[in-house]
Order: structure tokens, then C-alpha cells, then sequence
């Protein structure tokens, strides 16, 4: 799952000043929305994570942070300060998904069978 988005990440953080930044900003931004719905749409994978630091959401959420501010500045292209904000929107939509499992883990939601009482 998240694997693919920290090479891309990687990848994109690496050639940000190159020839289509736009581009490859667009297809994490993509890529990170995808996770967060498998987020919203698939609860238990919240308990799943890569043993593999290289295929962690975790390792790669700084490296896509960074890029996001370091795109952000006046001295970008407009398309590119564009969709750096997106791009930081969708880190703070997925950061609030994983705080609101953390704070009620799926499974244990007000009015689940399995919650205790």
C-alpha cells in the first residue's frame, strides 16, 4: 500500500527541480489520497504495517512534508505552489484519519457490535 508512495516520494523529492515537478507532485498527491481512502474504507489495515522502513507511511509522510514546503515559496512557478498546497491538504486529511483511529480504533466505534460495553 504505502510502499509504492514512498518511492515515489523518494523519487520526486529527489527530482523536484527537474523539468515536470507538476507531474510528479500530481501522482503523490494522487497515490496519497488512495491511501487515505483505503484508510476510510478499510479500517483494519490500520494495524498493518511494513516491517520494511523503505515501505513505511511513516518514513515516507517527512520526506512528502518537506517537499511540500520547500515547493510552497514565491520563488515556484504558480501551478507548482498550487498543487504543493493540495499536496499539504491531503497530508493534514490523512494525518486527521489516522488520529481519529488512533483516538477510536475501528472496530471498537461507538455502537459496534464488538465494542465492550
Amino acid at each position: 500500500m504505502s510502499g509504492a508512495l514512498v518511492r515515489v516520494a523518494r523519487r520526486l523529492f529527489r527530482r523536484v527541480a527537474r523539468l515536470r515537478p507538476g507531474a510528479l507532485i500530481g501522482e503523490v498527491l494522487s497515490r496519497l489520497t488512495a491511501v487515505r481512502s483505503d484508510f476510510l474504507q478499510y479500517p483494519i489495515i490500520y494495524y498493518f504495517h511494513s516491517t520494511d522502513e523503505k515501505e513505511s507511511l511513516a518514513t515516507a509522510l517527512p520526506y512528502l512534508t518537506r517537499l511540500a514546503e520547500e515547493v510552497s515559496d514565491s520563488g515556484v512557478p504558480a501551478e507548482i505552489r498550487l498543487r504543493s498546497a493540495m499536496l499539504r491538504a491531503a497530508i493534514d486529511d490523512l494525518a486527521a484519519t489516522l488520529e481519529a483511529h488512533r483516538e477510536n480504533p475501528p472496530g471498537l466505534r461507538p455502537g459496534s457490535p464488538s465494542r465492550p460495553p
